[in-house]
């Protein structure tokens, strides 16, 4: 499987001198081409995509990147990954896992159809994500099938699918802060960084992260259904639960 990293403006070439810093002499005689990618988000999307193919000792190869929306970084049929770059003091990324649409099977359904569980179930629930027609045929095996509308009816339960946000290493200021929002709006879950109390707010925005109050409020604003804060600054080492406990106090504000 090609690995695929994501980073902020120059993140391609920084990737380049860590495999550039090996001397790869033997890569030919393995049977798989490995390949790694590494794509650069900007403000507006993807602006570089880079390739590295482990049979070509990791050159550097620079094909047109996918079209994707601007903030989408990857787009599966079950599933998106949408990034912001939030300011650091350097370029940081915010990710967000959307999935598209929960199916779930119901065994009894199935029991009812007298049918068995099986990899033909994913086909199914793919076929139910992108919206196909109710007569179009599910293979369960080579002689038999089932129309998706029977599967739906009797063995196949959807609900929206969750999305969970991560953010971590971010000034507070307001730009950052309707990034975030933007990105978590109605996560399921929200992990999101709590370095400092709010008492040493100065050092925080000196060291441009989040304090704990800033993090619930950001949390509160963006209607997430629940946050985890995290990333905590050492001098807390055996403070953690007043980090948690004003985090909390600021989201149920």
């Amino acid at each position: 499987m090609p690995l695929h990293l994501v980073g902020p403006a120059g993140f391609a070439d920084r990737v380049e001198h860590k495999l550039r810093a090996y001397t790869l002499n033997l890569l030919e005689q393995h049977p798989f081409d490995f390949l790694i990618t590494a794509a650069e988000l900007e403000e507006t999307g993807v602006k570089r995509l880079c390739e590295f193919r482990a049979r070509e000792a990791f050159r550097r190869q620079e094909p047109s990147p996918a079209l994707l929306r601007a903030g989408t970084v990857l787009d599966e049929d079950e599933f998106r990954i949408k990034s912001v770059v939030l300011d650091h003091g350097t370029p940081c990324l915010a990710f967000a896992f959307e999935e598209k649409l929960r199916v779930n099977v119901w065994s009894e359904g199935l029991k009812s159809l007298r049918l068995g569980v099986g990899p033909w179930l994913n086909e199914a629930k793919r076929a139910v994500r992108r919206g196909a027609p109710d007569d179009s045929e599910i293979v369960v095996s080579r002689d038999l099938s089932i129309p998706l509308g029977a599967l739906k009816q009797h063995a196949l339960r959807t609900a929206p699918g969750q999305k969970i946000a991560y953010v971590v290493d971010a000034a507070y200021h307001e730009e950052n802060v309707d990034r975030i929002i933007a990105l978590a709006r109605g996560a399921d879950q929200l992990f999101i960084e709590a370095a400092f109390l709010d008492a040493e707010a100065d050092i925080a925005a000196q060291r441009r992260h989040l304090t704990a109050r800033q993090a619930g409020d950001i949390a509160k604003r963006a209607g997430v259904a629940r946050f985890v804060p995290f990333h905590f600054s050492a001098r807390y080492r055996e403070q953690e639960d007043r980090l948690r406990s004003e985090a909390e106090q600021a989201f149920r504000a």
